[in-house]
């Protein structure tokens, strides 16, 4: 139905069935499932500070992530920005900064900050794809599983130390890097 979120994690999770099971795989191309929403819904800020923003990465409830570049230190950056109403809110913004000093437990945090009347924390860039655009693919082999899951429970188990819980654990917020490194997104 209208529920996007929830077909796309339907179908990641019928495409990591094993081939034969008692379910069809689905039919909607898998350059669909879990794509970024279109990024000519809405006019993308150019500037936010000193990053240039390059493209819409994700959008949820609490904001949009961008593809943004600090020009300052030559790198690309994730750019989670709070929507302008929200920043206004001070309990939104509050939430904005516990989910920066959770993130910071076990990522990289460039900054944070407010610009142009908006809330963001400039986030490590992770190039790659999420775990539930490669489970679309199909079963993940032991080998890979394992180079994915053992990372991330050492990741979780270092943010339960510092007395983070993550509370949002599922394939779309884990980026898997271009060099196969595991990263867990979305501390919100």
């Amino acid at each position: 139905g209208e529920d996007t979120e929830l077909g796309r994690e339907l179908a990641a999770l019928l495409a990591a069935l094993a081939p034969g099971g008692l379910v069809a795989a689905p039919t909607l191309p898998p350059e669909t499932w879990g794509a970024a929403p279109d990024p000519g819904a809405r006019t993308p800020p150019t500037h936010i500070g000193r990053y240039q923003v390059r493209a819409l990465l994700g959008a949820g409830g609490m904001g949009e992530v961008w593809l943004a570049h600090d020009p300052l230190l030559d790198r690309d950056v994730a750019l989670k920005l709070l929507p302008a109403g929200l920043s206004r809110r001070p309990q939104r913004r509050a939430r904005l900064l516990r989910e920066a000093r959770a993130a910071a437990s076990i990522t990289t945090i460039h900054e944070v900050g407010q610009a142009d009347g908006r809330d963001y924390i400039a986030f490590e860039h992770v190039p790659g794809r999420t775990l539930r655009a490669r489970l679309c693919e199909g079963p993940l082999p032991l080998r890979e599983l394992l180079d994915i899951a053992v990372p991330l429970a050492d990741a979780l188990a270092a943010a339960h130390e510092r007395g983070v819980v993550h509370r949002d654990v599922k394939a779309a917020n884990v980026m898997v890097s271009d060099r196969g490194v595991p990263k867990l997104l979305d501390f919100g």
